[in-house]
């Protein structure tokens, strides 16, 4: 089997710092053979004034499915919605799944999410099967967008949605397939899901969900489970920027990978961060000490 891939990430403009500092641990504990940031024309002209890895590939995100781009995406979203909303949150989903169809698809990708930086090294296969992390997460309305796309119901008592999925570039490609025999007048598969979107439920469409099911469903031989230790809420207790090499270190005895969110800091004023990270560094202390005298 050749287990070869790539790393797509959707960099929205919160990110574009954290990205540059994440490539070189995804090259270092992952291994893909390219990595493709997909953003906005500024972020790209924001980005080629770092110093990135040689497999580090820029690309436009409007130009990656012919049918949407941001702007149409974010009209259609504050129509439904209201100013306050944008259209970022279901445009990075649409991105993840247009790429199987873009020239630089190989057998596999894998969707990783900006904010996320891996610390230990993960493995994506085992033998011939995609390895996938299962969650506890479960939001109905999900699964009401999927019964209206697909026709097909909930098939496992997991969530796909963690921050990542490795995606086979065929099964994408069918399910994207399947979704478009049942536009009934829409134009694009992303239209049709846009048309679907509940006014009342900005959060009602995972393309996660809705590719693992598809695949729980049609695909079971192609993959099995197994867990990950991950820090969703790392941000809450050490902030956005972890760049001291001590810290990795520490974290890399409890967790695989580590998420920064901003929506933690905005949650978290800085003094709260501070006491939770010296929280944390002592009970790493004592652990250390206590591994010592046993």
């Amino acid at each position: 089997m050749n287990n070869e891939f790539d790393v797509i990430i959707p960099v929205g403009v919160k990110d574009v710092m954290l990205v540059t500092t994440n490539v070189v641990h995804i090259n270092k504990n992952i291994k893909p053979q390219k990595i493709y940031l997909i953003t906005s024309l500024d972020n790209i002209n924001k980005l080629k004034t770092k110093k990135l890895p040689d497999n580090v590939v820029l690309l436009n995100e409007d130009e990656i499915c012919k049918d949407i781009t941001y702007e149409k995406v974010d009209k259609l979203v504050k129509n439904k919605y209201g100013k306050s909303y944008s259209g970022g949150w279901f445009f990075q989903q649409f991105l993840k799944i247009s790429f199987a169809q873009t020239k630089y698809a190989k057998t596999y990708y894998l969707a990783w999410d900006a904010d996320t930086i891996p610390i230990n090294k993960i493995t994506f296969f085992a033998e011939d099967k995609i390895l996938i992390n299962p969650k506890k997460e479960y939001n109905k309305s999900y699964f009401i967008m999927i019964k209206k796309l697909l026709n097909i119901d909930r098939q496992v008592d997991y969530s796909f949605i963690s921050e990542h999925l490795m995606i086979n570039t065929s099964i994408m490609n069918e399910m994207i397939q399947k979704i478009s025999s049942r536009l009934d007048g829409e134009p694009s598969i992303y239209d049709r899901i846009l048309s679907f979107l509940q006014k009342d439920n900005f959060n009602c469409f995972s393309e996660y969900e809705t590719y693992g099911n598809y695949m729980a469903l049609y695909h079971p031989n192609k993959f099995k489970l197994r867990e990950l230790r991950t820090f969703r809420t790392c941000a809450k207790f050490y902030g956005r920027n972890l760049n001291k090499e001590d810290d990795i270190k520490d974290l890399r005895l409890d967790f695989d990978s580590i998420s920064l969110e901003l929506r933690d800091m905005k949650k978290s004023p800085i003094l709260y961060i501070r006491l939770n990270y010296y929280c944390i560094k002592l009970m790493q202390f004592f652990r250390k000490l206590n591994v010592i005298i046993c």
